[in-house]
């Protein structure tokens, strides 16, 4: 593991990353407690979010963070169900997931695989670069005829301050939705990139693999929109 972090960019910092699937189903497909009870033995601390104890025939329906395992976290959703792992590490969170669906076939029975609508991942990080990205990006496309536009209508000079692109064939709202956020850093706009990469299939592989290299993504466009 130590070696497959190393190969991130040294210049990219991932500041959240997060991966999770949502299921096909209407309800919860198991009852929550079952997984809960398992985690301390797993290494996690159970957060007050959990409510692991269900009154007398109740069930315990938790959303949002359940439990924490050193720098990584596991999130449930009951309104959508599914669960998620979210931390700074990419590899380390995809690992997780991964053992964590393995764990739901194994002891309760789960197939998460069978019964994906989809799986998706949100990755944020800052991209340090040499050049100043608030420069260059104002640089660029200022004989764009809408910026113009924009800029008569607004009554003053507008220039692009980042990009966002989306997917060609779908919306946001569809399983196959990916977008790519990138811009100067609010706090470090001399010095830094901010990006935001959402990507969503129905397809685990599909997902895994842009997510696992996702680090290298933020590089990458950072070199092609400031050359650094």
């Amino acid at each position: 593991m130590a070696s497959e972090k190393s190969q991130q960019p040294r210049n990219v910092d991932i500041q959240r990353f997060d991966i999770a699937v949502r299921w096909n189903r209407v309800g919860f497909p198991f009852e929550q407690w079952k997984l809960l009870d398992g985690l301390e033995e797993q290494g996690y601390v159970l957060t007050d979010t959990a409510g692991r104890n269900p009154p007398l025939g109740g069930r315990t329906e938790a959303t949002g963070v359940v439990a924490r395992k050193g720098h990584l976290y596991l999130s449930l959703d009951s309104t959508r169900p599914g669960i998620g792992v979210g931390g700074r590490d990419v590899r380390e969170a995809i690992t997780e997931f991964e053992r964590l669906e393995a764990h739901l076939l194994e002891v309760l029975r789960f197939d998460s695989r069978a019964n994906a609508r989809f799986y998706e991942c949100d990755v944020q990080g800052l991209i340090w670069t040499d050049k100043s990205p608030i420069s260059a990006v104002r640089e660029r496309n200022n004989d764009n005829l809408l910026l113009k536009g924009i800029s008569d209508a607004l009554g003053h000079p507008l220039a692009h301050f980042g990009y966002r692109f989306g997917s060609r064939e779908s919306d946001p709202g569809s399983v196959d939705w990916y977008e790519l956020l990138i811009e100067p850093s609010i706090r470090s706009p001399q010095r830094g990139l901010f990006a935001v990469l959402v990507f969503r299939r129905a397809n685990w592989e599909d997902v895994r693999d842009v997510a696992a290299k996702s680090p290298e993504l933020f590089a990458d466009v950072a070199r092609k929109l400031i050359g650094s």
